[in-house]
């Protein structure tokens, strides 16, 4: 029973200062909310506007432009430094933006289970294998409805070991490490108090688009899903880092071919051999991670923010339309009209 006196019109001066302070909370967490998405949204802008500015700087100068045209090691060697450059200044810059309650700067621990985080890994894995062959489906499915053809961006050939080392830098070992730190440690991070699925989607959503072509943007999507929940319930970006490493080190298995004589058909064996391995390798270790019971459960959401609010909130705000605009422009470019 309340201290208030009888009201005959049934107003409660108790109910209504409750119902009026939990306004004021679902409107401050639906600012913050919005800023967090607004800074993942800068990020990409961040990294669009550092890599472009950083080539134009490089191929102004006399002579770079001509020799990053005719000397491959010179162009994967630029390749290298441009997106280090890029994806780590994005990063750093939207993580000094973030508020102090996006606590831990890059989670460089190991895993507190190890046992869970090499149960996943092959998993993780098999998740980018299903992903790959859904993106290629989807893509045949589209070429033979609408009549275009996706491509992508080429990469140029290594002929020579000193280039095969560039070129796996450049398509395996910077994605799986900077691609890991800016898109998990920071984006997913940022969005955990929103509930673990949505970051880990979220995150997987950025991650997606930031790729540009659609022969790898959906790909990216499911692999994003796959390694951002690696990364919440292992809590450590090592375990994505592996996963990341491991599938694009195999895209690259035809490279060797060109540099050490090797056939096609011993390549396509290699990839056969490493697709049976993760196939096997990631349902066994699938099933005896799904029913153990001291697997980790997913965060759920600490606010009052419904889904719909997070949804509108994230993609609906002007650095993120703008930087959706800029990829459909990207994309658009690896689209073939027939």
């Amino acid at each position: 029973m309340n201290n208030y006196p009888y009201n005959p019109y049934g107003y409660n001066p108790q109910q209504y200062q409750e119902e009026y302070r939990k306004i004021q909370v679902n409107s401050r967490e639906k600012r913050e909310f919005r800023k967090r998405s607004m800074l993942i949204a800068l990020g990409i802008i961040l990294f669009v506007l550092i890599s472009t500015i950083l080539w134009l700087i490089l191929s102004g100068a006399k002579g770079l432009s001509e020799l990053y045209t005719a000397n491959s090691t010179f162009s994967l060697s630029i390749d290298i430094m441009l997106t280090v450059a890029s994806l780590f200044g994005a990063y750093l810059i939207v993580r000094l933006l973030m508020d102090r309650k996006h606590e831990g700067f890059i989670p460089l621990a190991l895993p507190e289970n190890k046992k869970h985080a090499l149960l996943l890994i092959p998993f993780g894995v098999l998740s980018c294998l299903a992903g790959a062959y859904l993106t290629s489906y989807m893509n045949t499915a589209l070429e033979e409805v609408f009549d275009v053809s996706f491509t992508m961006p080429d990469l140029p050939e290594p002929k020579t070991p000193v280039e095969l080392l560039l070129y796996l830098t450049s398509c395996v070992f910077v994605p799986c490490i900077f691609e890991e730190i800016a898109l998990r440690a920071g984006a997913l991070q940022a969005m955990r108090k929103y509930g673990d699925w949505f970051a880990i989607v979220s995150s997987a959503f950025v991650f997606a688009i930031l790729h540009g072509n659609m022969v790898q943007t959906p790909f990216a999507f499911v692999a994003g899903i796959a390694i951002g929940y690696v990364y919440v319930v292992t809590g450590s970006i090592w375990p994505g880092v592996a996963i990341h490493f491991i599938n694009n080190f195999a895209s690259c298995i035809t490279s060797f071919g060109s540099v050490f004589s090797i056939s096609e058909d011993a390549t396509n064996l290699i990839y056969a051999i490493y697709m049976g391995v993760f196939v096997v390798a990631g349902t066994v270790c699938f099933i005896i991670y799904v029913f153990d019971k001291k697997k980790p459960a997913l965060n759920k959401d600490t606010t009052s923010l419904k889904l719909s609010q997070k949804l509108t909130g994230f993609v609906f705000n002007i650095p993120m339309i703008i930087a959706l605009l800029y990829m459909g422009f990207v994309t658009s470019q690896y689209i073939n009209w027939n």
